[in-house]
């Protein structure tokens, strides 16, 4: 008998030391959905903005067509900075130590200027997407 009392002390030990944490888990999981229940509110309010009644995608801004312009002109940079160290290194290859020297300082400063105008165009994307945010109210997460 008195091991069947240990067993039921022991259970209702168990169950007592539980039930604060099962509590807690039930109120983290209700305050998370009242959240997420908040975001597809205001998701859903601003989806008119991005998508037309009949589901088609909404036409371009013009903060969208300067950040494809802005994508596209990086793409060029990087592109001329892969041709000029292709250069460099066939130059290194056949040329003499002073025109190696020569080009790897030219390229060092193409370099330099391409990371200034990266620079510079990130600030214009976040220039743009804060525009583009102010406009229409909606934030990358």
């Amino acid at each position: 008998m008195s091991e069947v009392n240990e067993k039921a002390v022991f259970i209702e030990k168990i169950a007592f030391a539980v039930l604060p944490i099962l509590l807690a888990c039930v109120g983290y999981l209700m305050s998370a959905l009242s959240s997420l229940s908040q975001d597809v509110t205001v998701l859903n309010s601003k989806m008119s903005l991005v998508v037309t009644s009949d589901n088609k995608q909404a036409t371009n801004t013009g903060s969208e067509l300067a950040r494809e312009k802005l994508r596209q002109d990086l793409e060029k940079d990087i592109q001329l900075n892969r041709d000029q160290i292709q250069a460099n290194k066939q130059a290194t290859n056949t040329g003499s130590e002073l025109a190696r020297e020569k080009l790897r300082q030219d390229l060092e400063k193409d370099i330099q200027l391409n990371r200034d105008q990266i620079q510079a165009n990130k600030q214009e994307i976040a220039i743009i997407e804060e525009r583009l945010k102010n406009t229409i109210g909606f934030s990358k997460k």
